[in-house]
């Protein structure tokens, strides 16, 4: 098995980076502030990946800077040769200046429990309707330790006859894999506001732990999808 290398890390230590294993590159926002590690499979890779890796889409909207001794900007097509020396971490800006950020859409209303849990989360959402099925869209969602992504947006369904009905699965923009590159299973292609998502297939146990309605909502689904992360993590 190929060993992990966080590349932040080897540069405020001063260790040299070797060839031939994983790379954990930290991508830090300056239009969000958001600092994410995410993994990388490979020692050469391109500006162009970086910013897709990092969901910094579409990549010509973004430029790419390297923070470290061997600061400079990266093109989309540069080729970044992470074991070369001088690289701590990479930080996206935006290419142009814009009249800033569209306001979060709101396609729907959410029962008060889920109103209160993400507002008391501080997260940032949306309702979006898309044909006749409810998402919920949360930004930059934190994920457990051990796999690739430290926070990624994910997309809840919301069943039309919710709360009574209730919620299943969960859906993310990238796969999902353990950080030394294992991929989880049961990750299906699928299609969210045009882009290309992933269906991850976890339920609950129908004999355990069934829906309640008036008891389960957004939070105790969310924190079973955790608890699923959790696991798949270990």
């Amino acid at each position: 098995m190929k060993n992990k290398i966080d590349i932040e890390a080897f540069y405020l230590e001063g260790k040299k980076v070797e060839t031939g294993c994983f790379y954990m590159i930290k991508v830090t926002s300056d239009i969000t502030g958001e600092k994410d590690k995410f993994l990388v499979e490979k020692e050469k890779v391109t500006g162009r990946e970086i910013l897709l890796l990092s969901d910094h889409t579409p990549p010509k909207n973004f430029i790419l800077k390297i923070k470290g001794k061997n600061k400079r900007t990266i093109e989309l097509d540069d080729i970044v040769d992470l074991t070369e020396p001088g690289i701590e971490k990479f930080i996206v800006y935006p290419a142009s200046c814009t009249e800033g950020s569209p306001s979060p859409r709101r396609d729907f209303h959410l029962f008060p429990d889920d109103q209160k849990f993400l507002s008391e989360k501080q997260y940032t959402w949306e309702a979006i309707t898309e044909g006749r099925v409810n998402w919920i869209l949360i930004k930059g969602f934190k994920l457990p330790n051990g796999l690739n992504h430290a926070s990624i947006d994910i997309a809840v369904k919301i069943p039309q006859q919710y709360p009574r009905a209730e919620i299943d699965m969960i859906f993310f923009p990238a796969k999902i894999s353990r950080d030394n590159g294992r991929e989880f299973s049961r990750q299906t292609p699928t299609t969210f506001r045009g882009k290309h998502w992933y269906q991850w297939s976890r339920h609950r146990n129908k004999r355990i732990s069934p829906w309640k309605p008036g008891v389960d909502n957004l939070e105790t689904h969310l924190d079973l999808m955790y608890h699923c992360l959790q696991q798949e993590a270990a």
